[in-house]
């Protein structure tokens, strides 16, 4: 598993909320900025403090999941099938919960599906993931679910 050390991420300092993705990190916010790749605290985005505590505990079940995928032989298999199926529990309330945000900003739900090659349309509507215009770094997104997935390998 990826050992989280004593690298600390970079906090947002875009002037401007732009968009960002909702995802797994070994920091104390799930929110990333998809402009500058920098964490954005979630006391800095103005929602209602329930929304702000949904946030917080889906990211430790998500993060207590992603442990059980690296630290467990009995529960990996389990952990695996959680991660990678965008209609499980973990990935249904992370969904939900981005879909809440984007009421008032661009928000997109990061989904590894674990594919190789990446998935060339969305497993959950099966629509069409294309690339963010002026996004370079971020992964290609389906616009409808609002759902972003890890960008291409750029060393293949």
């Amino acid at each position: 598993m990826p050992e989280p050390s004593s690298y600390r991420a970079p906090h947002c300092r875009c002037s401007l909320r732009g968009p960002f993705k909702v995802m797994l990190t070994y920091e104390e916010t799930p929110c990333v900025c998809l402009e500058c790749d920098g964490l954005i605290s979630l006391e800095s985005l103005e929602i209602p403090e329930n929304h702000r505590l949904e946030l917080i505990a889906w990211h430790r079940e998500y993060n207590a999941v992603h442990t059980l995928l690296y630290e467990s032989g009995v529960y990996s298999t389990w952990a695996r099938q959680e991660l990678h199926d965008i209609n499980s529990p973990i990935n249904e309330s992370g969904r939900l919960l981005s879909a809440g945000l984007a009421e008032a900003f661009q928000v997109y739900y990061a989904f590894d599906p674990d594919n190789d090659p990446p998935p060339t349309s969305c497993p959950r509507c099966s629509g069409e993931i294309e690339p963010l215009p002026a996004h370079e770094t971020a992964g290609p997104a389906c616009k409808a679910c609002c759902i972003i997935f890890p960008p291409p390998d750029k060393s293949a």
